[in-house]
């Protein structure tokens, strides 16, 4: 992906890429339920604490399903503002 290549900007590029993902994601994840968003924790000592590998599955705080929800509100308004609809069978 070209917004990747370039890293001459990079608080600019940084921002560019996590949103370039987070849409990615979000497009997988409405595509297909298996796809996108996981439910991985990074932080090392939650992890550490429950005797797993950074990353370790989080079914209590689901970071992925709240990041897909977040998206999915503001996709929505995006789309309701421009006055278009997408696929969502």
């Amino acid at each position: 992906m070209l917004f990747k290549l370039n890293t001459s900007n990079f608080v600019s590029n940084e921002i560019d890429e996590a949103t370039a993902d987070m849409f990615l994601n979000w497009v997988y994840k409405k595509l297909n339920s298996n796809e996108g968003f996981t439910n991985l924790n990074w932080v090392k000592q939650l992890c550490d604490s429950l005797n797993l590998t950074t990353p370790c599955e989080d079914s209590a705080y689901v970071p992925g399903d709240r990041r897909f929800e977040w998206m999915n509100v503001n996709m929505t308004a995006i789309f309701n503002q421009l006055g278009t609809s997408w696929r969502t069978e």
